[in-house]
């Protein structure tokens, strides 16, 4: 017997994000980028958070103009050191290189243009003899978060799993998460960029040492459905967007009960305008929503 498709799929997915595309294209500022709310001036922090990564490869045709300004100003605000920073003119980050590479990439720029090759060599230059990314000048960032998501960009900008830049990250990451997990000192979204990392460089799912990980990642939701960004705060939608993504690219399916439990929680915060917040009743957020949206879409 064929097996039905869980009830929350069945809502009508194609209007929820049609909604939520309205809202997001009437937030984007005219520079092509985003504020922490609607109608608040472009902050280059939250224009380059991982959720845009995930939107423009899965929304991007549904929003074409909404991807090429974003586009445009990543590259006008990109570093003659070729890294992107988090404020205009000031100190390359590698989370906000490591997603401009991807969205890029997403885009449909090749990976000989010249702003993909000045970033990918930004990346490569900062990565630690150790095989670690840390954002410069700021030793509260988590490397295990930075080193993820710059293994992510090399390898989605062509670098082979067996190169040196990236056999060095994965040894630190996997040398990072048996420590953290001995300490119990790992957050969700950082142990599900890990995994993520992982995965992509070519473990399985199914890997002892992976599934290990995803282990830990399940205990971590919540009865509400969700996941917590830290151990001990109550679910959000950012970090459950990231954890449902990499939950799928792990091998887990959409009627799997952690997804569906997942998904159950996001679609329970949205807001009365078609959007999301982290919280259902705060103000909706453009990141949060464009995560959201990209989930929908690629569950579709």
């Amino acid at each position: 017997m064929e097996k039905q498709e869980p009830p929350i799929y069945r809502l009508p997915r194609a209007r929820l994000v049609q909604q939520g595309l309205r809202w997001l294209e009437s937030a984007q500022n005219p520079d092509g980028g985003w504020g922490s709310r609607r109608d608040t001036p472009t902050d280059l922090a939250v224009s380059a958070r991982i959720e845009w990564t995930y939107f423009i490869r899965h929304c991007s045709k549904r929003s074409s103009s909404v991807a090429n300004r974003l586009v445009g100003l990543y590259k006008r605000n990109q570093n003659p050191d070729g890294g992107l920073p988090t404020s205009v003119g000031g100190v390359s980050s590698v989370l906000a290189t490591s997603s401009f590479i991807r969205v890029l990439l997403a885009a449909g720029e090749l990976r000989t243009d010249r702003s993909v090759r000045q970033a990918v060599e930004w990346l490569m230059r900062t990565q630690s003899p150790k095989g670690y990314w840390r954002e410069p000048g700021n030793r509260d960032a988590s490397e295990l978060m930075q080193s993820a998501s710059a293994i992510e960009a090399l390898l989605d900008a062509g670098l082979e799993r067996a190169s040196t830049p990236i056999t060095h990250g994965v040894d630190f990451i996997l040398q990072e998460v048996r420590e953290t997990k001995l300490e119990k000192d790992c957050s969700p979204c950082a142990l599900a960029l890990a995994i993520s990392a992982l995965v992509h460089a070519g473990f399985s799912g199914d890997s002892v040492f992976v599934s290990e990980l995803l282990k830990d990642l399940l205990k971590a939701q919540r009865e509400d459905g969700g996941w917590p960004a830290g151990k001990t705060a109550s679910s959000q939608v950012s970090s459950t967007v990231l954890v449902v993504n990499v939950l799928l690219d792990a091998g887990f399916g959409a009627g799997s009960d952690a997804v569906e439990r997942g998904v159950g929680f996001i679609l329970s915060q949205k807001n009365a305008n078609g959007a999301w917040a982290e919280k259902w009743g705060e103000p909706s957020i453009p990141h949060a929503t464009a995560g959201v949206l990209a989930l929908l879409c690629r569950l579709r």
